[in-house]
């Protein structure tokens, strides 16, 4: 087919469409987005997962799209309101909420916090020393991430801590949103059925992958029920300095006392709904 042959399209039909496209594009608002730091820089997932070797994941700012998520009686009901948050801002569809580690999973909550209400977060704590009613407020865009050796926990394949008094070396896993659901899940079942809750116990079955190499599940569960306190207290403390997450902490002066409180940040409904 020469060049005479070749179909024309009339230029009138072009300059139509080019400008039904123009005021197209003009009709819809983008919604600004932003790059989350992430506590793992993507070295603890697995090779697959779309956030292996990522540093950062973008996000959209929170809309009123979002808001309404935040205010669904049914999300908050059962439980879910965050993870449905979350689902909506995260760009990248292939990530899945229930596959994020914890403490990106936490980063990401933040910084929606960050982007719909500010970096200031105001809360209320009683002072350890004399129990005097204090407020305070952080700057959540000044807090860091935990410094964490990911080096020995990719070499060891998870986190290996010995244990003060039985001696035993216990091999953890980092947990990820669809462990937290399944620990809250048997929770909800032993309760149904008039069984303890068992918090610590339920967790640490998630958490323990072996023990001296021993991976027997029924052996885990048996060591789990047995463990001793100052065991379980260690294990909690060196397993906490080991994850990465973002340091959720603060410190402040009581304004009764002059005593300086530390501690974890406390999170209540004013940190997705303030006043």
């Amino acid at each position: 087919m020469n060049q005479q042959d070749t179909p024309q399209i009339d230029p009138n039909l072009l300059n139509m469409m080019a400008s039904a496209q123009s005021q197209q594009s003009n009709s819809v608002y983008t919604v600004p987005t932003m790059l989350v730091d992430l506590p793992s820089r993507g070295l603890l997932y697995s090779e697959g997962h779309p956030l292996y070797g990522k540093e950062t994941i973008e996000i959209k700012y929170m809309t009123t799209k979002e808001e309404d998520i935040l205010l669904n009686s049914s999300y908050i009901e059962k439980g879910v309101v965050l993870d449905r948050l979350l689902e909506s801002v995260i760009l990248d569809k292939r990530v899945k909420v229930e596959s994020l580690l914890s403490g990106d999973k936490s980063a990401l909550q933040i910084a929606c916090r960050i982007n719909a209400y500010g970096e200031q977060y105001e809360f209320n704590y009683a002072c350890s020393s004399c129990g005097e009613k204090n407020q305070a407020s952080v700057d959540l865009g000044k807090l860091r991430h935990s410094e964490i050796d990911f080096k020995k926990i990719k070499s060891d394949a998870g986190i290996l801590i010995e244990l003060p008094v039985s001696k035993k070396i216990v091999k953890a896993r980092i947990l990820t949103g669809s462990d937290e659901e399944k620990i809250l899940e048997r929770i909800k079942q032993k309760k149904k059925h008039g069984f303890s809750e068992q918090f610590i116990i339920e967790r640490y079955r998630q958490i323990f992958e072996s023990i001296d190499g021993n991976e027997d599940p029924m052996f885990v569960a048996s060591f789990v029920q047995n463990m001793s306190i100052r065991d379980s207290r260690y294990f909690s403390k060196e397993y906490s300095k080991m994850l990465p997450a973002v340091e959720f902490v603060f410190s402040d002066t009581c304004s009764e006392c002059g005593d300086e409180n530390k501690g974890g940040i406390p999170v209540g409904l004013s940190f997705f709904y303030p006043e």
